[in-house]
């Protein structure tokens, strides 16, 4: 297995296979093939490990490559999935199933490769497979802001494929990295890594798609397009300075939209732009330390992330709405959600105890180190912003706030919560919940965890009274 197992290749047969298998045999194959990928890169820890793909003797594929970095975005994608698999667990759709499944291979397909031909295949399948998750709900909605998106990522993958096709043509066949300096393949690649990146302009998509999918469908879609994405900056761009800017732009923009946002799920799609532009910014720095606080803010945002989703598919599951304006009050019939979705926003706002507080810590004292100041500030004020948009607002808002009554004691606001019901909500969705809420806990209790996954193991200091003041 060791020789010839390919963690994304495998996943992508599987969700072949999920789409022809009827019953729960299809369920099984769901949740266990991503659990021995998980096991399978436990193994690889620590090694370098390449596969060579020998084309008729015409070329050589470089199909996989794993290094440090590979191995963390790899252990961290199929964490990832085996939790959402657990979340999804209850779902019935086996086109919807599978559709996640090739979507989660072919991104640790574009993790793995170590030339560009292979990425440019992975890549263009993960478009397609994610547009397929788009369009899971079937709504009309769904189907609209689907076609947006696959016109977006068609673009995208258009300005990848013109890029390659020069570099491979000069005979580069392996991704490495680019300079932009006179180097147009290299600026038609990193304008297809920057739409998948969300980068201002070619963000919205985002927004307009992900909260049309399915319960399950928006957590996959939150996890693995744009942090590909972040993956092929690191490798192709690291240390380009105006990925720093970019990169504060970002996680301004995005909690700046958060925060006037209604749509809980849109509201959670925004934040993904402003957490990648942490990841962004620390790839243009391009240190050890920055490199690693953008691996670790990976890790973290995927769970903290998936978490809110998680939350936001469970209302919407047991209460047939995600319009915040109609959700005052919920909390009280979702405790459970409520707690979790709590822990998941003080993650996400960095706060001390949860483990957004260990990445951002890296971050920025990475940024600390360049003597930029103001761009040290301005990420600050984007924490503040998180903190405003979602660890108080969702909170207040969805859960804590009871429902507004106009003077004759009718609720004006027709508040799902009056038939939410959370027996409604699956278990195995709870299951999932608890184990992301648990994970966000305890990285951040135990930084040392974190140490061991990402490719450096820089110790950020965290629990310093500067840091934890601060």
């Amino acid at each position: 297995m060791s020789i010839f197992f390919h963690p994304g290749v495998l996943l992508v047969l599987t969700g072949l296979l999920i789409y022809l298998i009827p019953g729960r045999s299809s369920k099984i194959l769901y949740l266990l093939i991503p659990a021995v990928g998980l096991v399978w890169a436990l193994m690889q820890k620590g090694d370098n490990v390449e596969r060579i793909l020998n084309i008729s003797g015409v070329t050589e594929l470089q199909i996989l490559r794993m290094d440090s970095m590979t191995w963390a975005f790899t252990f961290t994608f199929l964490l990832a999935v085996v939790l959402l698999a657990v979340y999804n667990l209850h779902t019935n759709d086996q086109k919807e199933l599978a559709a996640e499944t090739i979507y989660a291979g072919s991104a640790l397909g574009i993790v793995l490769a170590g030339d560009w031909i292979t990425l440019l295949i992975f890549w263009e399948a993960m478009a397609i497979a994610s547009w397929l998750v788009v369009i899971a709900s079937g709504s009309q909605q769904a189907w609209k802001a689907g076609f947006r998106y696959l016109l977006m990522h068609m673009f995208g993958g258009n300005m990848l494929l013109a890029g390659i096709v020069m570099k491979v043509s000069e005979g580069q066949l392996l991704v490495g990295n680019l300079n932009l300096n006179g180097d147009p393949a290299a600026w038609f690649i990193f304008i297809g890594i920057a739409v998948n990146c969300a980068i201002p302009p070619l963000n919205g998509w985002i927004a307009d798609a992900y909260p049309q999918s399915t319960e399950g469908g928006s957590v996959y879609l939150g996890t693995f397009t744009t942090k590909t994405a972040v993956y092929a900056l690191i490798r192709c761009f690291a240390g380009l300075e105006a990925l720093l800017y970019i990169g504060i732009f970002m996680a301004l923009f995005g909690a700046a939209m958060a925060f006037i946002e209604n749509n809980l799920r849109k509201l959670f799609s925004y934040h993904i732009i402003s957490q990648v532009g942490y990841m962004v910014a620390a790839a243009g720095i391009g240190s050890q330390m920055a490199l690693d606080g953008a691996v670790a803010h990976v890790f973290n945002n995927i769970l903290y992330k998936g978490v809110l989703f998680m939350c936001a598919g469970a209302v919407l599951k047991a209460a047939g709405t995600c319009d915040i304006t109609r959700l005052g009050g919920i909390g009280k019939k979702m405790p459970f959600t409520g707690i979790c979705c709590m822990m998941a926003s003080l993650a996400i706002a960095g706060f001390p105890l949860f483990n957004g507080f260990i990445s951002k810590g890296l971050i920025m004292n990475a940024v600390s180190e360049t003597g930029n100041g103001w761009s040290e500030i301005l990420l600050l004020v984007a924490s503040v912003a998180t903190l405003l948009s979602v660890t108080l607002k969702v909170n207040y808002f969805v859960f804590w706030k009871e429902p507004e009554l106009h003077g004759n004691g009718i609720e004006i606001k027709k508040a799902a919560v009056a038939s939410v019901c959370p027996q409604r909500v699956p278990f195995n969705m709870k299951i999932a919940m608890t184990a992301g809420t648990a994970a966000c806990l305890i990285t951040g209790i135990f930084p040392g965890l974190l140490q061991e996954i990402i490719p450096s193991g820089s110790d950020g200091h965290a629990y310093t009274v500067d840091h934890v003041t601060q």
